[in-house]
């Protein structure tokens, strides 16, 4: 097991499995729906400051991170291209438009409140700066469809 990752503390439970649209770094959370699989493991809970790559945290409401996950910025801001070339037969272009949807699975927990973004500038040049929080969400309680997965 990676000594990084960490279940949640209250072992096996539903998850939220939430999605998302985006045009550019503009992101609203569409949809929240409680599912019967999962999350993913968490990453360590201690401050990331500084770090630079894109993750997505759960917090209390104490603002405490109760989940952290990193992955691949699921916006996309460029894209491979093959080429006919054969000394550059892959390219990365900027996407002029980016526009998409992605979906993020997280523990439901019951003293969850936010889900908070983080990422690095995407523009290549700035890849490696200390990433930033850009975007905020409140996670609903109650009533929420339950599906099998």
């Amino acid at each position: 097991m990676n000594p990084t990752l960490i279940q949640p503390s209250q072992g096996r439970l539903p998850s939220l499995r939430l999605t998302f649209q985006y045009e550019g770094r503009k992101v609203q959370l569409i949809s929240q729906e409680r599912v019967k699989v999962m999350s993913p493991p968490s990453e360590i809970l201690q401050e990331y400051k500084g770090q630079s790559g894109f993750w997505y945290e759960v917090m209390d409401s104490e603002e405490h991170v109760l989940y952290r996950r990193a992955s691949q910025n699921p916006i996309q801001f460029d894209a491979e291209i093959f080429t006919d070339d054969p000394e550059m037969p892959i390219v990365r272009r900027k996407i002029d438009d980016p526009h998409g949807q992605f979906s993020l699975l997280v523990p439901d927990m019951p003293e969850a409140t936010t889900l908070v973004l983080f990422s690095s500038p995407p523009e290549p040049e700035f890849a490696y700066e200390p990433a930033q929080e850009f975007a905020r969400f409140a996670l609903h309680r109650g009533d929420d469809k339950e599906r099998q997965s």
